[in-house]
């Protein structure tokens, strides 16, 4: 049945753009959590490299935007 399923997902390119665009999604919600997790642990750096890749991998996500501010506050010092 699994099998199946995945014929009929992957024969069908709106399923398949969906199942990107949840990809994706995840993908940069991932990314945000990683860099608030260097954030916490004092690493500046990783964590403003992390939203970067972020902001440019998935730009038009939702996640994106919210890197961007908390990249704009470690840039000046704030990790909050």
């Amino acid at each position: 049945e699994a099998a199946a399923l995945a014929a009929d997902v992957k024969g069908d390119p709106d399923r398949l753009a969906a199942a990107c665009d949840q990809a994706s999604d995840r993908a940069a919600a991932t990314h945000l959590a990683l860099a608030e997790a260097q954030a916490r642990r004092g690493n500046a750096k990783d964590a403003a490299a992390t939203l970067e890749k972020l902001a440019k991998a998935f730009p038009t996500s939702r996640h994106a935007e919210a890197a961007e501010v908390k990249l704009a506050k470690l840039k000046r010092g704030n990790a909050d």
